[in-house]
């Protein structure tokens, strides 16, 4: 698979094997195929003449006895290496196979069996693909301009090889998606007939995930696609693959963002394993979160001693850290006032001492030039507080280094470096139920307040966090395996572990991010330019940008784009044109939805 390379970066972990040493695919079959015979039809048939039939599900079923000894496949199944061996059947028909009937000009296959397997190595490569695929590409433009007819002809029996190829991968190499989670596949080595690698497996899916979007992609571009086969986002992938499932399990993934990221991408082989890996730079020692425990395929909070504040990504110095406040009488003043209530981090010149300074949003005109920051975060990686109105000293620090980056990045001016812009948080600024009572006694004894009461006033700071979140310059997101996670430069990376976060999983952050202007995620520091800084919106204009050739890297980039996308609502966003009639607005709303956990599933936030 190192046509991944481009996009995936280095994969050296999951290597091929090459089953057989000669090129089987390639060989004469006396009376039906040459040994030059690349055509369709050889495709199609090659299985049952080496041994295998296809039941009506596409799954392959050994058929050593023959049953009709009239039949030309007769008698060379039984002489076939592959008639006793799905391994050796699958990667000389669905890789050498199908590379060598879809990738090919009029001379024939443009890859040899010794540049997709150097006999100095024992695996099978890809490396050479890209540049062959362009090569293709040419053939059949060229084909086009000479005959539109026949170009057509052709990519819909592209699309019959590929269709066919698909399903085969789909039934025999795939993981089920249902409990108990089998594959069809033996896993016993000391049963060879039925024994396959789960990285044969994956490579299968992937290769043709690559065919199936590299023709897809010609189709548009020579205008040869046909009406109607425009296929469901179901229908894109060739997976999904056990490999990268059990590497998650065995990474100690969340058991929900498994089960979400499946349900969520399906069956593209391919992103899942993009998912994977933009998880491998994850500093797993940095990330503090202990109430996060996984049952079965559930995940949910510890919640038998309560849910407890945590510490910052990489802070271990748990014994100094203490709590840092708002002055909650000037908070409750501010929200009775009918006005929203911010903050402003004033840190100590000689210490790492933090403390807040309540401010509140200016109504009328002046609003429109004020200038100030939200925070958007996981409850349960422990930035809430279900107790009290504070957080630690260490997490406080780790927003006021955040606000101060993303500030330096939308271009909003700080007063000093002592001081943060003003920014609004949840957990510091929402009354917790667990205080009504302390906050009833400061309304009525020390602001000599009656008319309201810490309940409506509760009520009253959740509903101003649409204004909050429409009106605010720019929301962090503070999410914990995001701040322990180094995505370097390679954008594909940084939109794949966005797409994997918790913080995407979430059904309570989906309103948080419609309604922002600009979103700026924090992963590891010191891992980027912008110390740990990513614009979502130049992703997904990154993404959208990169140039279409031949390489995999657009057709990568458009699907992986689409999901993000598709997760927050993006044509409802203020930052884009299109898309903001009612039916738009419900269809992606049911697309973002679908896939978050709601506040019962995961801890009880704004109830």
């Amino acid at each position: 698979m190192e046509h991944l390379k481009v996009t995936h970066k280095a994969i050296p972990e999951v290597e091929i094997t090459r089953v057989f040493d000669t090129d089987i695919y390639s060989q004469a079959i006396p009376g039906r195929f040459g040994e030059n015979d690349y055509g369709f039809r050889k495709f199609l048939e090659f299985p049952e003449l080496h041994g295998w039939k296809l039941d009506p599900e596409y799954r392959l079923v050994a058929s050593l006895d023959c049953d009709d000894p009239s039949s030309p496949a007769c008698g060379k199944a039984a002489v076939s290496p592959l008639a006793d061996k799905l391994a050796g059947l699958l990667q000389t028909w669905l890789f050498f196979g199908l590379i060598y009937t879809v990738v090919k000009d009029e001379r024939g296959p443009i890859l040899n069996f010794e540049g997709l397997s150097p006999p100095d190595q024992r695996y099978v490569t890809t490396e050479h693909l890209e540049k062959a695929l362009e090569t293709a590409r040419d053939h059949v433009k060229a084909m086009k301009d000479e005959d539109h007819d026949a170009a057509r002809l052709y990519m819909i029996q592209l699309e019959g090889v590929l269709h066919h190829a698909k399903m085969v991968v789909r039934k025999n190499c795939a993981q089920d998606p249902d409990p108990p989670h089998k594959v069809r596949y033996g896993l016993n080595p000391q049963q060879p007939h039925l024994f396959v690698t789960d990285e044969l497996a994956l490579s299968l899916m992937v290769l043709g995930e690559r065919l199936a979007s590299w023709k897809a992609r010609l189709m548009h571009d020579t205008n040869t696609f046909i009406r109607g086969w425009h296929k469901e986002e179901e229908d894109e992938g060739w997976g999904p693959p056990r490999l990268v499932f059990d590497r998650m399990k065995n990474d100690g993934w969340c058991n929900r963002t498994v089960r979400i990221l499946q349900s969520q991408l399906r069956c593209n082989a391919t992103l899942l394993l993009a998912a994977y890996l933009s998880d491998r730079n994850r500093d797993k020692g940095g990330d503090p979160s202990k109430s996060h425990i996984c049952k079965g395929d559930d995940c949910r909070l510890e919640v038998s001693e309560g849910y407890a504040t945590g510490h910052a990504p990489h802070h271990h110095n748990h014994e100094q850290c203490d709590q840092v406040k708002p002055n909650m009488n000037q908070v409750l003043r501010t929200l009775v006032a009918g006005d929203v209530p911010l903050l402003v981090i004033k840190r100590s010149e000689s210490s790492q001492s933090y403390d807040l300074e309540v401010k509140s949003l200016p109504k009328s005109s002046a609003a429109e030039h004020f200038k100030f920051g939200a925070i958007s975060h996981v409850w349960a990686d422990g930035w809430g507080n279900e107790d009290d109105n504070w957080i630690r000293t260490c997490q406080i620090g780790l927003i006021f280094q955040v606000l101060a980056k993303a500030a330096a990045k939308a271009n909003v001016p700080r007063p000093d470096k002592t001081r943060s812009i003003p920014f609004w948080m949840d957990t510091l600024l929402i009354p917790v139920i667990n205080q009504f009572t302390n906050y009833n006694k400061i309304l009525k004894k020390e602001l000599g307040i009656d008319t309201h009461n810490a309940r409506t006033l509760r009520t009253r700071a959740i509903g101003q966090i649409g204004t909050v979140f429409a009106r605010c310059e720019f929301t962090v997101v503070l999410d914990n395996r995001l701040c322990c996670t180094k995505v370097g430069s390679l954008i594909h990376y940084q939109s794949m572990a966005i797409l994997a976060s918790n913080w995407m999983k979430r059904l309570w952050t989906l309103q948080e991010a419609v309604l922002s202007k600009r979103i700026f995620i924090v992963v590891k520091f010191g891992d980027r330019e912008d110390d740990g800084i990513l614009d979502l919106d130049e992703i997904m204009d990154g993404l959208s940008k990169l140039p279409v050739n031949g390489s995999g890297c657009k057709a990568f980039a458009d699907i992986t784009r689409k999901h993000l996308a598709d997760s927050i609502m993006n044509s409802g966003r203020p930052t884009t044109e299109q898309g903001r009639d009612g039916f738009t607005m419900a269809v992606d709303s049911w697309k973002a939805a679908r896939w978050r956990v709601s506040p019962d599933q995961a801890l009880p936030k704004h109830t």
